[in-house]
């Protein structure tokens, strides 16, 4: 009897293995399924649905982008100098928009997650140089100090927090689907806080795309071979493309540590994980841009394509560039109706569609027309950059300027036949000539770089004129539709 107890023991042996790895397997399941719901509450909670719509152009209509999750990732330490300008401009006529970061907290009202929370103890630890900044904010966040002081002044604070950054990228991707409305968000357009975007260029761009099919569209930069989307410069997914994603990163959790340590920028990272998924990147530049309005050096490549964002804007820049697109739209309302927001890539004529909405899509000379022609169109202005990349050497200058200093530097630009602008700074004793053959508009030197210097800049008006009319009715740049 003992001997058939011990056979009928080490029979049920098995089985209550197999039991105790199903309940193991239950209670991680139900786990995961508890911290995805809490999550879910949370973003709803603090769900922003758009803002005070008063001044949104009746042109956009009401339910313009219901279909769009517009994300917005920054930092701690810069959150509070950059966010509250989109709160009163950009975002106020987005119907649904979330906010991250590196800290969970309150700006104004509006509630910014924290990104990293979700991300295991285990590749904090095991990444600890990377995630010192994480938890040196955590800690001086819960003292109540104001993080974006930490970083003034600091280059090494500026690169600590540009390397913890790499991190947010994969977690994000899992948030942003987790925050999505519900099931009818076909987009998620990511941006960061230093970013500008034309809400209304965006949505007639996406109607050209079917959001069934896997999209990831960005403004392309490469490294190692690799083409990816510049985060700065904002990129879009489809929700096909961020399922797709998510579902390859939740069955195998090994690749969000593995792949961001062994890589230098985020935006690198998740074209990576994209490509192992079969996710292309379609190139958005010119119309996703990674300069900004004042450094962008305006060509042929660039007029006519239309313009959807700007990077390293400042938060004057936000609010100056979103006031004219309210203004735009508002003189596409009075000339042309609006136009149909619903045609795109449904109609069968497509030339026919894009010839009716050329004059109501904002484009790159749209933009040159009410910021840079006020500039380059005077011979020069007193301290001013105007970016001009190209030094001429002070030998260069006196034989083609027949003197040296400032007067030689812009009759040297006069000599060559394709300067069109010139720069002059006297930080050394011979001071530095750059030219350029290309325009742009320029801005007040930074501080940071050219404090204490003496610095002019100017324009070949005949040549800037003789730029413009050559640009003239041009029809070369629209759309990009695919890859």
């Amino acid at each position: 009897m003992r001997g058939l107890q011990g056979a009928q023991s080490s029979r049920k042996a098995p089985f209550v293995v197999i039991a105790a790895a199903c309940l193991l397997l239950s209670i991680f399941i139900l786990r995961s399924y508890v911290e995805h719901v809490n999550f879910r509450a949370t973003i709803g909670s603090s769900f922003h649905s758009g803002g005070d719509q008063t001044g949104c152009p009746s042109s956009l209509p009401a339910n313009a982008g219901s279909d769009v999750l517009l994300v917005m990732k920054t930092g701690a330490t810069e959150a509070h100098a950059k966010l509250p300008i989109h709160f009163n401009t950009t975002l106020r006529c987005v119907p649904h928009y979330v906010l991250f970061s590196d800290v969970d907290e309150e700006i104004d009202g509006y509630h910014v997650h924290d990104t990293l929370d979700s991300v295991a103890e285990s590749v904090k630890t095991a990444n600890a140089d990377d995630f010192a900044l994480y938890r040196l904010q955590q800690e001086l966040h819960a003292q109540g100090v104001n993080l974006g002081k930490i970083i003034t002044n600091s280059s090494e604070m500026r690169s600590k927090a540009w390397v913890l950054d790499k991190w947010k990228f994969l977690p994000l991707m899992e948030k942003a689907l987790a925050a999505a409305p519900g099931p009818h968000t076909k987009w998620f357009v990511f941006v960061e806080a230093d970013t500008a975007f034309v809400w209304s260029n965006l949505l007639r761009w996406l109607k050209w795309f079917d959001p069934e099919k896997p999209w990831y569209i960005g403004g392309q930069t490469w490294a190692g071979g690799s083409a990816f989307a510049h985060g700065g410069t904002g990129f879009i997914l489809s929700r096909a493309a961020l399922e797709r994603l998510v579902d390859h990163l939740s069955e195998h959790p090994d690749v969000y540590p593995s792949l961001t340590a062994d890589n230098f920028a985020g935006d690198l990272v998740l074209a990576l994980a994209l490509k192992s998924v079969d996710v292309p990147l379609t190139m958005g530049f010119p119309i996703l841009q990674g300069e900004t309005p004042y450094q962008l050096d305006y060509t042929e490549f660039h007029w006519c394509h239309p313009v959807v964002t700007w990077h390293h804007m400042s938060p004057g820049w936000v609010e100056k560039m979103w006031e004219f697109e309210q203004e735009f739209l508002r003189r596409v309302e009075s000339n042309h109706g609006g136009g149909d927001w619903m045609k795109g890539r449904h109609q069968e004529d497509v030339e026919e569609v894009q010839r009716k909405e050329w004059n109501m899509v904002m484009r790159h000379y749209h933009v040159f027309e009410e910021f840079v022609v006020p500039y380059v169109r005077v011979p020069e202005k007193a301290n001013w950059n105007n970016f001009s990349p190209d030094i001429l050497q002070p030998a260069m200058v006196e034989e083609l300027g027949q003197e040296t200093g400032k007067e030689g530097c812009k009759r040297a630009c006069e000599k060559l036949e394709r300067c069109i602008q010139w720069s002059w700074a006297k930080d050394r004793a011979d001071g530095v000539c750059r030219t350029a053959e290309v325009m742009r508009r320029g801005e007040v030197p930074d501080e940071t770089e050219w404090d204490g210097v003496e610095m002019t800049s100017g324009w070949i008006v005949e040549r800037v004129d003789e730029f413009m009319r050559r640009m003239e009715g041009c029809r070369k740049g629209n759309w990009i539709m695919g890859p």
